[in-house]
C-alpha cells in the first residue's frame, strides 16, 4: 500500500507520545523517558520488553499502553497493535493519539476506510490534532457517492 511504504510512516505516531506523556503523570515502575528513548532510536525489540514489563507493574498506564502499541505496530505485530490500540480507544475515547496510531494500524493493514475513521475520530476528541490531519490528508481519496442522477433541463 503506498501510504505505509515503510514502517517510517508508523514512527509518526510517536509523535503523539509527548503530549500524551505530559497529559498523564502516573508514576511508572520503569521510566517512560527510557522507553521514549528506546523508540526515538528506533529499539522495537528493547521497547516490546521494557513495554511489556512496566505493564505487568501498571496494566493501566495508559503511556506505555501507547509505546507498546508503536513497537507492536514497528515490528510489524498489526494484530497485536491492532488490539492495544483497539482497547485503548475504548478504554480511552477522549486520547486523539489512541485514535490517530489505530488509524496508522489500519491502513499498515491494508482498511484504509476504518483508518480514515480512526483518524476522524481524533479530531473529533482534538480538532487540532495536527498529525491526524496529516495523516488523514496521506489516505488515498475515498471512493466517490454514487453518482447524482441527471435532472431534465427545460
Amino acid at each position: 500500500m503506498a501510504y505505509m511504504k515503510t514502517t517510517k510512516a508508523l514512527a509518526i505516531a510517536l509523535l503523539g507520545c509527548a503530549s500524551l506523556v505530559a497529559n498523564f503523570a502516573h508514576a511508572a515502575p520503569i521510566g517512560i523517558e527510557q522507553g521514549q528513548a528506546m523508540a526515538q532510536q528506533g529499539k522495537w525489540a528493547n521497547l516490546l520488553e521494557t513495554a511489556q514489563a512496566a505493564l505487568a507493574q501498571t496494566p493501566n498506564d495508559v503511556r506505555w499502553q501507547l509505546l507498546l502499541g508503536v513497537a507492536q505496530a514497528q515490528s510489524q505485530q498489526y494484530n497485536k497493535a491492532l488490539a492495544t490500540f483497539q482497547d485503548m480507544v475504548k478504554r480511552h475515547p477522549e486520547l486523539p493519539e489512541a485514535h490517530n496510531n489505530l488509524g496508522l494500524v489500519l491502513a499498515a493493514m491494508g482498511k484504509p476506510n476504518e483508518a480514515r475513521q480512526a483518524f476522524e475520530q481524533a479530531l473529533r476528541a482534538n480538532p487540532q490534532f495536527a498529525l491526524a490531519k496529516k495523516n488523514l490528508n496521506l489516505l488515498p481519496a475515498p471512493p466517490a457517492a454514487a453518482a447524482a442522477p441527471a435532472r431534465a433541463t427545460p
